[in-house]
C-alpha cells in the first residue's frame, strides 16, 4: 500500500491514491500511519484513520449513472464575437430544423436512461426565436406525458442579449433552467464578449437577466477566466451578487477555436488556480452564499465516492452520460467536438442511442480511464479529478492517452480544499455547497 503525503503548517495530508481517500494528521500520527502501527495510536485517532478508508485495499470504483445529457447546438450563428470562442461561432451559418430537433429529443427521451437533460446551446440558441422554442418545448411536454416515470429537464445556455420579457415568460412557463454567459462587470465583459460590430454587449445581457428574473427564473452564470479577469475574481463576484446571481461556473479560456488566434487572452493552469482560489476565498468571507462550480464538485469528490459531475469522472461523461448534436442531427461525444467530422458517432435519423453508444469511437472514449493514461497512472489525485476533459485533451494533444492540460491546477486545488475542510468543514458546506 502506497501513501502520498503533503505538508501544511504542522499537519500532514496522507492520501491513498488507489481508492481516493485521505486523512489529516499531526506528525506523531503520521509516523504511526506510515509505519502501519495503528494499534499504538489513541482510540479516537485510530477510529478516525480507519473511517477515512486510507487502509482499504479496494480500487476506486464509481457507480454507473442513469443520466444522459443531450447538448443540442441548435445554431452555428451568434450575435456576439467573443474573443476566445472555442467554437468560432458566427463564422458559419446554419440552424437546426424543427424536425431535426424533435428527432434529437426522441433519440434522448426514448432511451433507456431514467433521467434526461436537454441543453439548448449554440452558437446563440435564442437566435432560433420564440416560435421555434415554443414548438419544441410543447413537444418536450408531450414526451414528458409519454414517459411519466422519467425525469426530463430542460436547460438553455444563452448570452441573454435577445431575451425580452415575452421570451423569458415562455421559458418560465415550461420550467426551463437558464444559464447566462458573462465574464464580470461591463469593463471586462464588453472587451471579451462584444457584439459582432465591436460594441459592448453588457447592457443587453443585463436587460435579458432582468427579464428572466422578473419571470422568476434565477439564472446561474458561466464566467470564462481569461487574462483580463483571472486576478479580478473579487470584483467579478461582487458584481454578480449585486445582480442577484448566486451560482457561478468558472471555466478556463480554451486554447481552441477563436482563442487560438487571440493568444493574449489565454492563461496558464496556475493562473486558473489563482482565479478559483481567490473566488473560493471570497465566497467563504462573503455574507451572501455563492455556489461555485467546479469548486463544489471538487469538494464532493473529496468527501464522497459518487462522481455526480461528469467532467470529473473516469471515464468522463463524453459518449457515456453526455452526447452532443449538431444542426444536421450528427451525434458527437461532447460539444467540444461538434463540427469535427472524424468524431461523429452516428446520426439521429439513421441510428438509435444504443448504436451510437456502441460505436467504436464511443467505446474509445469510455476506455479513457486514469489507470490507462500515461500521465495519470501515478498521480496522487487521479481518482479525484478523473483525468480532465477528454474532448479538450483530444483536440489539444491529438490523442486520448494524455493527462489534462490543467494538471497543475488540480494538483494545487485539492490540497488547498483539504486544508479548508480540515480547518472548518461546516463553513465550507455553509458557504460553498448547495
Amino acid at each position: 500500500m502506497v501513501f502520498d503525503t503533503f505538508m501544511f503548517k504542522d499537519k500532514t495530508i496522507i492520501v491513498n491514491p488507489k481508492n481516493a481517500s485521505w486523512v489529516v494528521t499531526d506528525s506523531e500520527a503520521r509516523n504511526l500511519i506510515l509505519s502501519k502501527k495503528l494499534k499504538d495510536m489513541p482510540l479516537d485517532a485510530r477510529k478516525a484513520v480507519k473511517k477515512s478508508g486510507i487502509f482499504s485495499e479496494d480500487e476506486f470504483f464509481d457507480a454507473k449513472h442513469d443520466l444522459i445529457l443531450g447538448i443540442l447546438a441548435v445554431t452555428k450563428g451568434c450575435n456576439l464575437q467573443c474573443k476566445y470562442c472555442y467554437a468560432d461561432a458566427g463564422i458559419e451559418k446554419g440552424s437546426m430544423h424543427l424536425s431535426a430537433a424533435k428527432k434529437c429529443i426522441d433519440f434522448l427521451t426514448d432511451s433507456k436512461f431514467k433521467r434526461v437533460t436537454i441543453l439548448f446551446h449554440g452558437g446563440e440558441p435564442s437566435l432560433m426565436g420564440k416560435d421555434w422554442f415554443k414548438e419544441i418545448l410543447l413537444y418536450i411536454e408531450l414526451k414528458r406525458k409519454k414517459h411519466k416515470k422519467k425525469k426530463i429537464n430542460v436547460r438553455m445556455q444563452t448570452n441573454a442579449t435577445l431575451i425580452d420579457e415575452e421570451f423569458a415568460k415562455l421559458l418560465a412557463n415550461f420550467g426551463v433552467k437558464v444559464g447566462i454567459s458573462i465574464d464580470g462587470p461591463p469593463k471586462i465583459n464588453d472587451r471579451t464578449r462584444p457584439f459582432v460590430n465591436g460594441s459592448g454587449a453588457s447592457k443587453s445581457v443585463l436587460c435579458g437577466l432582468s427579464n428572466l428574473q422578473k419571470s422568476r427564473i434565477h439564472p446561474g452564470s458561466i464566467m470564462v477566466v481569461s487574462r483580463l479577469n483571472f486576478d479580478k475574481m473579487k470584483d467579478c463576484l461582487k458584481f454578480f451578487t449585486s445582480k442577484g446571481i448566486d451560482s457561478v461556473k468558472i471555466i478556463g479560456v480554451s486554447c481552441l477555436g477563436r482563442s487560438a488566434k487571440n493568444k493574449e487572452y489565454q492563461i496558464t493552469p496556475m493562473q486558473y488556480y489563482r482565479a478559483i482560489k481567490d473566488a473560493t476565498d471570497f465566497c467563504l468571507k462573503s455574507e451572501k452564499k455563492i455556489t461555485l462550480t467546479p469548486v463544489s464538485y471538487l469538494i464532493y469528490n473529496l468527501i464522497s465516492k459518487d462522481r455526480s459531475y461528469m467532467c470529473l469522472r473516469s471515464p468522463c461523461g463524453a459518449a457515456n452520460s453526455a452526447l452532443a448534436f449538431d444542426c444536421e442531427g450528427n451525434v458527437y461525444p461532447c460539444d467540444d467536438l461538434i463540427g469535427k467530422q472524424q468524431y461523429v458517432l452516428g446520426n439521429v435519423f439513421k441510428n438509435d442511442i444504443a448504436e451510437v453508444l456502441g460505436s467504436k469511437m464511443a467505446r474509445e472514449f469510455r476506455k479513457r480511464t486514469v489507470s490507462k493514461i500515461e500521465g495519470c497512472k501515478k498521480c496522487t489525485w487521479r481518482n479525484f479529478c478523473g483525468g480532465g476533459c477528454a474532448g479538450r485533451v483530444l483536440l489539444t494533444y491529438n490523442t486520448l492517452n494524455h493527462s489534462s492540460d490543467i494538471c497543475a491546477y488540480y494538483k494545487n486545488m485539492f490540497p488547498y480544499l483539504i486544508r479548508l475542510l480540515y480547518e472548518d468543514k461546516e463553513k465550507v458546506f455553509e458557504k460553498l455547497i448547495k
